[in-house]
């Protein structure tokens, strides 16, 4: 369930709901949906080490988690 972009009509702006299927080897790290190449999803190990080499300049928004 999403909002599109008001600036970028053809981009996804806001995400309410994301459903994803787990591939069998698992998530990596990091990945980009198809749909929005904008959004970056990041797993809590990844955003650890970000945090610890002085990546600085993300915003981590937290995600519920349901299932």
């Amino acid at each position: 369930k999403y909002e599109m972009d008001l600036a970028f009509p053809e981009d996804v702006g806001t995400i309410e709901k994301l459903v994803l299927k787990e591939p069998e080897s698992g998530f990596p790290p990091l990945f980009r949906l198809e749909e929005s190449k904008r959004h970056l999803i990041v797993n809590q190990e990844a955003r650890e080490a970000l945090e610890k080499n002085g990546i600085v300049g993300c915003v981590f928004k937290p995600v519920e988690v349901s299932g």
